[in-house]
């Protein structure tokens, strides 16, 4: 089982917090591309970071913590990442 909270969370707060509050990028390649991942937060404190950080994105993948479902702010990024065109 991997906390992959670890890879990208850089402030000691948000692994403190089991949170990201800021957008953290990490970046690795293959033989034919080249990828940035933006780790951007989910908590709803934090919406604006999340924007801030996908507003770059060519794509966006949204988590769903399968224990507590689609949540009001689920809706909300979702609704964010396709105001972005996002796909």
């Amino acid at each position: 089982n991997i906390d992959f909270a670890l890879l990208v969370d850089g402030l000691a707060a948000e692994r403190e917090q089991g949170i990201t509050i800021d957008v953290a990028y990490r970046f690795f390649a293959t033989e034919k591309r080249k990828f940035i991942v933006a780790d951007t937060p989910g908590h709803e404190q934090y919406t604006r970071n999340m924007v801030t950080g996908a507003s770059t994105a060519d794509s966006a993948v949204i988590l769903i913590d399968a224990r507590k479902g689609v949540l009001t702010q689920t809706r909300r990024h979702s609704f964010l990442v396709h105001l972005l065109r996002l796909g």
